[in-house]
This record gives C-alpha cells, structure tokens and sequence, in this order.
C-alpha cells in the first residue's frame, strides 16, 4: 500500500534541472541531437538517477526486442528524453501488474474500434457488447479530455 492507497500503482518523479538542460539545450530537436555526444558514463554522472535508471530499463526492453547494444541505448536515450521533456517536473504515477494491463487492453481496443466492429472486438476480447461498450465510452472521454480544455 502506497501513500496514496493505492497498491498497483509506482509514483515516479522525473525532474530535469536548469543545469541539466543546459547542457543538452532547451528545445527538444537539440537535445535529441546532442544526445550522441553523451557517453554512458556521461548519462550515468550528470543525469538524474531516475533518468540514467530508466535509459537502462527501456535500453534492456529494446535489446530483447532484437535490437543492437548501441540501437537500444540511442532509441532508450530518445525514448527518456522525450518523456522528461513532456513529463519533467511533474509526478505522475504508472500502473503496473493488472492495471497496467487491463489499460493497454483497453487503449488496444479503442485503436482497434473503427465504428462498425464491436462484434468483432467481442470475439476477440471475449468482453459483452456492454463491456465494449463500457471501455469505448472511458476511451472516448480519455481521448476527448487530451484534446479539449477544461470549461473552468
């Protein structure tokens, strides 16, 4: 159980310093340029731990996908990069075990969904035409909610 009362969830906070910025720039594009010129021992000294932790993490989930040592380091390096960009300074929490999956199902069925094969969903899924009907309204408003400001 978490602070928050909330086992299946990891708080994670990413933050990127002034100093951190500096070095790699301020605008996405030249970060992701400047990149290359990092060695690992680079990243591991001047990044946060959090940072060079989750380089590591993505870099071994790439290399078991097949990709080379050094294609997994630069996409892992350009993966981190930009979710500390998006992210950085804020706390966001990531689901895990159950809910993590039950999310990716649900965000695979939305993809999936083009208007006239919920039939289709239920079969693969094995879900009733409420339970489609029941993850397509939560993506809908997910989706809506990325899209449209708030009112007030």
């Amino acid at each position: 159980m978490t602070a928050f009362g909330r086992s299946k969830w990891t708080a994670l906070e990413v933050t990127v310093s002034e100093e951190q910025l500096d070095m790699l720039g301020t605008d996405l594009d030249q970060i992701i340029e400047n990149l290359d010129k990092l060695t690992d021992d680079d990243l591991k000294s001047a990044w946060p731990v959090t940072l060079a932790n989750l380089v590591e993490v993505f870099k071994a989930a790439f290399a078991r996908k097949g990709l080379s040592e050094k294609q997994a380091l630069e996409l892992a390096q350009h993966a981190v990069v930009a979710q500390a960009h998006y992210m950085g300074g804020r706390e966001f929490y990531l689901p895990r075990g159950d809910s993590l999956q039950r999310a990716l199902r649900n965000m695979q069925v939305w993809q999936e969904f083009n208007g006239r094969n919920i039939d289709a969903l239920m079969a693969k899924y094995g879900f009733t035409r409420q339970g489609i009907a029941k993850i397509l309204r939560e993506q809908r408003s997910l989706a809506r909610k990325k899209v449209q400001l708030p009112l007030l």
